[in-house]
């Protein structure tokens, strides 16, 4: 005997086109496994999910928290904050290598916007473009500290240390060299103390 195949229709009003672009992509990536159809219509969308009961229940829970997801990216709370999904975020970003999400919340403090990380959440004052735009320089930093052989630690500490200061790379790791935070042993630089005491000194 086969399965028993269901389906629920959700109707979600959209405030515009990016909140719908944004909504059909996102449902596309995170739902790709589970059979939909999408109808469109001014601020209107209607999605059909089929499937087992179990998938379509999860794909209804799932899509309500995903649009959630869109409206805290774009509008900030009574305290002028952002949510953001961290997976999201990182997906939509044009990233050269994977970044320290802790390392970008650090960033975007020094530069002035309050910030914080709740499991899968960054919460911040900063808004969608500049969060986008600080990890995807953060990222390019990154892969151009791959040419050093550097601890993880130590990596994270030239990366901020270069984007902080606007130093080049070889600029950035003779000064934390002849700073005495870094330490060269065994061919690959090490820091001399803990990294977040680095952290605070350097910014």
């Amino acid at each position: 005997m086969g399965r028993r195949s269901f389906k629920q229709t959700l109707t979600i009003r959209v405030n515009d086109e990016e909140e719908l672009k944004k909504l059909i992509e996102t449902l596309t990536k995170r739902l790709s496994s589970i059979d939909m159809y999408v109808v469109s219509r001014q601020n209107w969308v209607k999605i059909r999910f089929y499937g087992d009961l179990d998938e379509v229940r999860y794909a209804v829970r799932e899509c309500k928290r995903i649009y959630k997801e869109i409206v805290a990216s774009k509008i900030p709370d009574k305290y002028g904050f952002y949510k953001f999904s961290i997976p999201s975020l990182l997906s939509d970003a044009q990233l050269k290598v994977a970044i320290p999400v802790k390392l970008l919340g650090l960033l975007l403090e020094v530069r002035g916007y309050e910030t914080r990380i709740e499991n899968i959440l960054l919460i911040t004052k900063a808004p969608y473009e500049v969060v986008v735009r600080t990890a995807e320089e953060l990222s390019k930093a990154y892969y151009e500290s791959l040419k050093v052989p550097l601890t993880p630690t130590a990596r994270r500490a030239l990366t901020l240390y270069g984007i902080v200061n606007q130093k080049p790379l070889k600029e950035a790791l003779r000064e934390l060299i002849g700073r005495k935070i870094l330490v060269k042993k065994g061919g690959v630089y090490h820091l001399t103390r803990n990294i977040n005491e680095v952290l605070e000194e350097i910014v």
